[in-house]
């Protein structure tokens, strides 16, 4: 998110000659309207301590003190009136921190290339932001931008107080920033001037591929090979709080394994986040997948070919599932040819059908034809069977008649 010229913005500018103790913040008109200045701590265990001061009449306006620099818990003090509050670690993964003001929860939050912003946490409405810092660039001071218009929708009556909470909470993470990177100086590096930026790693993303990164409302986000894990997972958390779903995209080789990586923290971080205990829907679109066949996984044989895993992916985390992401079942069509029905062991050739003997012939003679396919032999056998019957029926008729019985008693 870029800042708006039109809002209320206050520079940091280290003095030279205070070896990095003090520290001016300037409105637009170049007017020094506070100055940050660390205190030593006089105790035997040390501790960690700076005050904001009026720099016309030297007076204290407000105060920061811990234990220790990185100490999870810091007291803040206003003065004249006298009031207190707690900048509290808040995170698990990422970087969080919170306070409390009239009623209303203020959450921190860092940006993914540098730079912080505070929202005032509305749950379950979206948060709504309050105030923006960004690092000092090649020509231009780091800056802090306060959003009046947005602090004025909210029901807060001390808003001077609010702005010096919010400056005394900055100065503390620039302060944990430089002890990150081994600087002795309390103030932030990005504020020193005359410190050229190194060049960015090669194939990394440009100046402007950044800023687009940053200001780009979508929910898409491209996973970039130079970008660490939890740089990643803190932007998916923050595009998950006003999305319902987002898209992970590695368009090369060396981004695949760091965005399924990344899902997989971002799936993590969700789950243990505070008020939420629903677990994320992941889909896994290859779009090679076609191209690739199926993985064989019998070992063996001096032909087998190495796995290659994919040169692009996409992941889609979401809230709700997404039926159209699901996977969906072979079709019949692909089945292989081994699950088709076995064939028979043999052939089997149809029974020929048994011929009906005709009325005129007797029961026990063979089926009618010659065998050849025609009918002429039939008719001349029914011929030959009729006429053996009539001389079988006069024989047994004329014996009847000479030696048979008469069948009277």
């Amino acid at each position: 998110m870029a800042l708006d010229s039109n809002t209320f913005q206050l520079t940091f500018h280290p003095r030279p000659d205070s070896a990095g103790l003090l520290t001016d913040l300037k409105d637009r008109r170049g007017s020094v309207l506070y100055t940050r200045r660390r205190v030593a701590c006089t105790t035997s265990r040390g501790g960690y301590a700076f005050e904001l001061i009026d720099p016309l009449s030297d007076s204290l306006l407000a105060s920061l003190s811990a234990p220790s620099l990185s100490a999870k818990r810091k007291a803040l003090k206003l003065h004249s009136p006298d009031e207190e509050t707690v900048l509290a670690w808040s995170g698990v993964f990422n970087f969080e921190w919170t306070f409390e003001w009239e009623g209303h929860r203020f959450d921190w939050r860092k940006e993914l290339f540098g730079g912080y912003n505070c929202n005032v946490l509305r749950k379950p409405d979206p948060s709504v932001a309050v105030c923006l810092f960004k690092t000092a660039g090649h020509h231009r001071p780091a800056a802090l931008q306060i959003m009046d218009y947005n602090i004025t929708r909210f029901d807060i009556s001390d808003r001077k107080g609010l702005e010096l909470v919010l400056l005394l909470s900055l100065f503390t993470f620039l302060d944990m920033a430089d002890a990150d990177v081994g600087v002795s100086s309390p103030t932030t590096p990005a504020a020193e001037p005359a410190k050229p930026l190194p060049p960015p790693p090669p194939g990394g993303p440009r100046e402007e591929e950044v800023v687009a990164w940053e200001e780009d409302g979508s929910n898409e986000l491209e996973v970039r090979p130079n970008v660490p894990v939890s740089a990643h997972v803190e932007r998916c958390l923050r595009l998950l709080e006003t999305n319902l779903f987002i898209t992970l995209l590695a368009s090369s080789a060396p981004a695949v394994p760091l965005a399924i990586a990344s899902a997989e923290a971002s799936k993590r971080a969700w789950l243990k986040g505070p008020g939420r205990g629903e677990e994320l829907q992941q889909y896994v679109v290859e779009p090679d997948l076609k191209g690739r066949g199926r993985i064989n996984l019998d070992d063996g044989g001096p032909n087998k070919k190495e796995y290659q895993p994919p040169e692009r992916i996409t992941i889609y985390l979401s809230k709700i599932p997404l039926p159209e992401l699901q996977s969906k079942p072979l079709p019949s069509s692909s089945l292989s040819p081994s699950t088709a029905p076995p064939r028979p062991a043999f052939s089997q050739h149809p029974t020929p059908p048994t011929a009906t003997p005709s009325p005129g012939s007797c029961a026990g003679a063979p089926p009618s034809g010659n065998g050849n396919g025609n009918g002429s032999g039939s008719r001349v056998e029914a011929k030959a069977s009729t006429k053996a019957s009539a001389l079988l029926g006069g024989l047994m008729g004329h014996l009847g008649s000479k030696g048979g019985r008469t069948g009277k008693a």
